[in-house]
C-alpha cells in the first residue's frame, strides 16, 4: 500500500499553489533583468525581439500548463496516478522553461532536478524515472539550441551538458533512494498500525466467552451516540440466564462456563456486521443490533431463546436452562445510559413475568 490518496491530494494542491507563485517570481525576476539591461543597454537583442524571447513568451506558456493543470487536478476521470504526474510535469515545465531561455549559464541546466525530487512526494518510481528522462532530453534540447545560437563557439558547452546530466542522474538515485526509504517507513507504519488494532481488538474479547467485552460495548454506543446513525433504527437487547446462581451451586463454576460459552456460540451463529454482542458482567450479555427494526430485533432474541433451551449438558442432560432478555428500541434524544437503563428494566420485567422470555412481547 502507498500513501494514501486523501495526502497525495493534499500534496498534489499545495505543490500547485508553489509552482503559481514560483511563476509569478519568475516573471518578475525577468522583468526586472530586463529594465536593468534596458537601462543599462546592455540587451543583446533589440528590446522588442528580447521581451518576446524572455518576457512574453516564458511567462504565456507558463500561464498555459498552469491553466491546463489545473482542469486536471479537478477532473474527477483522471486517477490519483495521472494527477501526480499532472503535478510533476508542471514544476519540471517551469524549470525546463528556465533552462531553455537561459542556457548560456551552466548550472541552470541542471535546473530540473528540482522535479526529479519533487516527485518522491509521490513515492513512485515510474513518476521519478518519467521526470528524470524529461529533465535528461530538456538538457540535450537546450545545448543543442545553445549549439545553434548564442554558445555556438562556447568551447564548455559540451563541459555543462555533461555535468548537467551527471547531476541528473546523481538526482535520480538519491531520489530513488529517498522512496524505498518512503515505502519502508509507510510500511512500518502500516505494520506498526495493525499490530495495535489487532491487540485492541484481543483487549476488547472476553476471555471466556471469547465475544466483546464490555469497554467495547461503551465504545460502540458513544460512537452511535455521536454518529448520524441515531436516526436509523437501532436495538438493543439485554440477556440474563436465568437462575445461573442455582447452576454455580449445584453443579460447579465450570459447569457455569460451559453454559456461558454455549450460550456464546449460538450468539456468534448470527453475529454479522450488525450485530455487536458484548459481555456487560457475570452472565449478562447486551447485544447490538444496527439497522434493526423492533420486530427484527424481537424475532432475533426469541430465536437465540429457542436454540439455547434445546440445548443439553453433560454435567446435567435432564436440566433446561433459559434466559430472560429485555428489548429496548432508541428513541430520538435518548443516551445510551437511558437506552441501557430501558433494556435493563425491560429485562426485570421478564423475570418478574415467569423468566425464559423476551420483554415487551411483539406482536407479529
Amino acid at each position: 500500500m502507498g500513501i494514501p490518496s486523501q495526502i497525495q491530494e493534499k500534496w498534489r494542491k499545495d505543490l500547485y499553489i508553489v509552482c503559481v507563485v514560483l511563476a509569478t517570481i519568475g516573471t518578475i525576476a525577468e522583468i526586472v533583468i530586463y529594465c536593468i539591461d534596458a537601462a543599462s543597454k546592455t540587451l543583446f537583442l533589440p528590446e522588442a525581439l528580447y521581451r518576446f524571447r524572455f518576457i512574453y513568451m516564458p511567462s504565456c506558456l507558463n500561464l498555459v500548463v498552469i491553466i491546463l493543470t489545473l482542469f486536471c487536478l479537478r477532473s474527477k476521470r483522471l486517477s490519483n496516478t495521472a494527477k501526480n504526474f499532472c503535478s510533476c510535469f508542471l514544476i519540471f515545465f517551469l524549470c525546463m522553461n528556465t533552462q531553455f531561455i537561459h542556457y548560456v549559464y551552466g548550472p541552470l541546466l541542471a535546473l530540473p532536478c528540482l522535479a526529479i525530487f519533487v516527485s518522491v512526494l509521490f513515492a513512485d518510481k515510474r513518476l521519478t524515472g518519467g521526470i528524470s528522462i524529461a529533465s535528461c532530453l530538456s538538457i540535450l534540447a537546450s545545448c543543442y539550441v545553445g549549439s545553434k545560437e548564442l554558445r555556438k563557439d562556447d568551447p564548455l558547452l559540451l563541459t555543462d551538458m555533461g555535468l548537467a546530466l551527471v547531476i541528473m542522474l546523481v538526482s535520480y538515485i538519491g531520489a530513488s533512494l529517498l522512496i524505498r526509504y518512503v515505502a519502508q517507513q509507510i510500511d512500518y507504519i502500516l505494520n506498526s498500525s495493525k499490530r495495535e488494532n489487532e491487540l485492541l481488538e484481543k483487549m476488547q474479547i472476553d476471555n471466556l466467552m471469547g465475544i466483546y467485552n464490555r469497554s467495547k460495548m461503551e465504545s460502540v454506543l458513544e460512537s452511535l451516540e455521536k454518529s448520524d446513525s441515531k436516526s436509523r433504527k437501532q436495538c438493543l437487547l439485554m440477556i440474563d440466564l436465568d437462575d445461573f446462581k442455582k447452576i454455580n451451586d449445584a453443579y460447579g463454576h465450570l459447569s457455569g462456563d460451559q453454559v456461558l460459552m454455549t450460550l456464546a456460540d449460538i450468539i456468534r451463529q448470527v453475529e454479522a456486521r450488525n450485530v455487536v454482542p458484548c459481555r456487560y458482567g457475570g452472565e449478562e450479555i447486551v447485544i447490538i443490533l444496527k439497522d434493526y427494526s423492533v420486530e427484527d430485533a424481537y424475532q432475533l432474541a426469541n430465536q437465540l431463546l429457542n436454540n439455547f433451551r434445546t440445548q443439553s449438558y453433560p454435567f446435567a442432560p435432564q436440566v433446561v436452562i433459559t434466559f430472560s432478555c429485555g428489548l429496548a428500541a432508541y428513541e430520538e434524544g435518548m443516551s445510551r445510559h437511558e437506552w441501557i437503563r430501558r433494556a435493563d428494566e425491560n429485562l426485570y420485567h421478564a423475570k418478574r413475568q415467569g423468566k425464559n422470555q423476551v420483554y415487551p412481547k411483539i406482536l407479529p
